[in-house]
């Protein structure tokens, strides 16, 4: 997971340096930063904390994909992804 986080985050340096719109992307993507930063201060269980990691990654891919930074293929595949990842913890920590 932290490939695919690292490229989101390339991406969100590229933005900086283009129009207004893409600075709004950038400054929603910002916040949701944020906000996962305090989520993951709270005694949360893991299942929790990567919910919380997939509703961030979600929100992100989205705003890239509205801020045509992103295709929406490309923005369907990455978000996929991310739910098989958090399936495959659901599924290993009901087993535990």
């Amino acid at each position: 997971m932290k490939v695919r986080m690292d490229n989101i985050l390339d991406r969100i340096e590229a933005l900086e340096h283009e129009s207004v719109e893409s600075t709004n992307v950038l400054y929603e993507i910002l916040n949701r930063i944020e906000l996962l930063e305090t989520i993951m201060s709270y005694d949360l269980t893991s299942f929790e904390k990567a919910m919380a990691l997939f509703a961030n990654r979600v929100g992100i891919i989205v705003n890239l994909e509205v801020g045509d930074k992103m295709s929406p293929e490309q923005a369907y595949k990455e978000i996929k992804e991310e739910y098989k990842q958090l399936k495959k913890l659901h599924k290993k920590e009901k087993n535990d």
